[in-house]
C-alpha cells in the first residue's frame, strides 16, 4: 500500500481517489412497494421519510458518541435474546428436557414490539446529527447551537458548505494500545460555533484512516451540485430528481434500471473489490486522481441469478430476522 505522504489532519475539499460508493439495500423506488413483515409501523414514518425520501439530495451522519444511541439498546437486547433462543432450539433436538415455551414467547413478543418502536425511535433523531443539503450546499444540525442565525426549510440551524472542515483524530480503543481513526466534522469556527461539531463513525474498527477519507471524499463529491451524482447504487432512485444528473445520464445513454436488478450480495461485493483497490491506491500529493467510474454497467454485470425477489422466501427471511433478531 502506498501512502507515501498521508497526512493524518485536515482534509482537503477535493476528491483523489474518485471511487464513490455506497450499496441500497431496499432497492425500491417507491416507499410503500417494500416489504415490511411484521414492522407495521414502518409506513407511517413520516419524519423519518421527510429526510430520506430524496437520498440524491441528503446525506446525514449522527455523532458516534451520542447518548441517544442508547434508544438502539432494545434491538441489540433482542438480538441477543434471539441468538440464546437459537441454542435453546438446538439444544433442544438432542435433549429430551422440556422446551422453554414461556422464554420463546417472550423474546418473540420482545422483537415484535420493539421491531415497530424502532421507528418510533427513528422518528425521534439522535440529539447530535448532521445532514449535508446538495441542492442548497447548505449543513444541517439538529442540536440547538448557540449563535447560529439561520435556519432551513425544517427550521433546523444550518450553516454554509464553504464554513465546514473535517479532520481525522484518534482514539485509544483498549488498554494495549490500539487506537481507531474517525473524522470530525463541523464549523470552521470551533471558538464560536463548539456545539457545530459531529465525530462520524465510518466503521465499527477503523485502525486506519483510509475509511475516513474515503467517507469525507464522498460527502465532498455529494456536495459539489455542478456535476452530475455519481454512479452508486444508492442514487439510482433519486437520479431523475436532479437536473444535470438526469441530463447527463440521457447523453451517457445510461439504463434506468442497473444497480436494482443487482443482488444486495453483488453490491457488497463491489464495495469491497473498490475498497481493496483503495488500499493499493498510491496516495500520495504526487499522484494523478483517479478517474470516476461514469459507466459501471461496462464494469459490472449484474448476475440475474442472484437478484432477490419479492417471493415467499424473501418474506419468510425478513419475518424470521424480526421475530428471531429484532432486525426492523
Amino acid at each position: 500500500m502506498k501512502f507515501n505522504r498521508f497526512n493524518v489532519g485536515m482534509l482537503p475539499k477535493k476528491t483523489k481517489y474518485n471511487q464513490f460508493y455506497d450499496i441500497d439495500v431496499e432497492r425500491s423506488l417507491e416507499f410503500d412497494k417494500r416489504f415490511f413483515g411484521i414492522n407495521f409501523l414502518l409506513r407511517f414514518n413520516k419524519v423519518k421519510d421527510a429526510f430520506y425520501k430524496d437520498e440524491g439530495r441528503f446525506i446525514w451522519h449522527s455523532c458516534g458518541n451520542d447518548s441517544a444511541r442508547l434508544k438502539l439498546f432494545p434491538l441489540f437486547a433482542g438480538f441477543f435474546f434471539g441468538i440464546i433462543l437459537s441454542l435453546f432450539f438446538i439444544f433442544a433436538l438432542f435433549s429430551d428436557d422440556e422446551f422453554l415455551y414461556g422464554y420463546m414467547w417472550f423474546v418473540l413478543a420482545w422483537n415484535f414490539t420493539f421491531v415497530n418502536l424502532s421507528n418510533v425511535f427513528a422518528n425521534k433523531f439522535p440529539s447530535k446529527l448532521m445532514y449535508f443539503d446538495r441542492v442548497t450546499r447548505k449543513v444541517g444540525f439538529l442540536n440547538d447551537i448557540k449563535g447560529c442565525e439561520e435556519r432551513d426549510e425544517f427550521g433546523h440551524c444550518c450553516f454554509p458548505w464553504r464554513d465546514i472542515i473535517c479532520a481525522v483524530r484518534t482514539t485509544i480503543t483498549n488498554n494495549n494500545g490500539s487506537y481507531t481513526f474517525y473524522p470530525v466534522i463541523g464549523h470552521k469556527d470551533e471558538s464560536e460555533f463548539p456545539d457545530a461539531e459531529v465525530d462520524v463513525v465510518v466503521t465499527d474498527s477503523s485502525q486506519h484512516p483510509i475509511h475516513c477519507i474515503l467517507a469525507w471524499e464522498r460527502i465532498v463529491r455529494h456536495m459539489d451540485n455542478k456535476k452530475p451524482l455519481p454512479d452508486v447504487p444508492v442514487y439510482e432512485a433519486y437520479r431523475h430528481l436532479d437536473p444535470i444528473t438526469a441530463e447527463f445520464d440521457k447523453q451517457n445513454n445510461r439504463p434506468e434500471y442497473y444497480w436494482r436488478t443487482m443482488s444486495v450480495d453483488q453490491q457488497i461485493e463491489i464495495g469491497e473489490e473498490l475498497l481493496k483497490e483503495a488500499w493499493e491506491y498510491d496516495w500520495s500529493e504526487q499522484a494523478e486522481p483517479k478517474a470516476e467510474i461514469t459507466q459501471p454497467w461496462l464494469r459490472w454485470e449484474p448476475d440475474l441469478t442472484r437478484t432477490d425477489k419479492l417471493d415467499w422466501r424473501y418474506k419468510l427471511k425478513r419475518i424470521t430476522l424480526q421475530l428471531l433478531f429484532c432486525i426492523p
